[in-house]
């Protein structure tokens, strides 16, 4: 009798290449490696909920990279749009 399991691995290529287009956007003046190492975590977290959950902070997915920098990089900042 074999057991077999099932087991799924989830990686993010999506979110480092949204992340990766918001800096080539945004431009150059600053480190990107080292403020993506540091907001990475966040991101993942967003992304990781449902669209949903999203709606409800204001937020697409498409606007994770600039919601997780929107301290450091104001000009960027989503217009959020809050739903009850």
């Amino acid at each position: 009798m074999t057991d077999a399991t099932n087991v799924q691995i989830a990686f993010t290529p999506a979110l480092d290449l949204a992340l990766d287009q918001f800096f080539a956007g945004v431009g150059f003046g600053f480190n990107p490696a080292q403020m993506r190492r540091s907001i990475r975590r966040d991101a993942l977290r967003l992304n990781a909920k449902s669209d949903a959950e999203l709606s409800r902070l204001g937020i697409s997915r498409a606007d994770i990279p600039a919601y997780v920098l929107r301290h450091r990089l104001p000009a960027h900042a989503p217009v959020l749009r809050r739903r009850a």
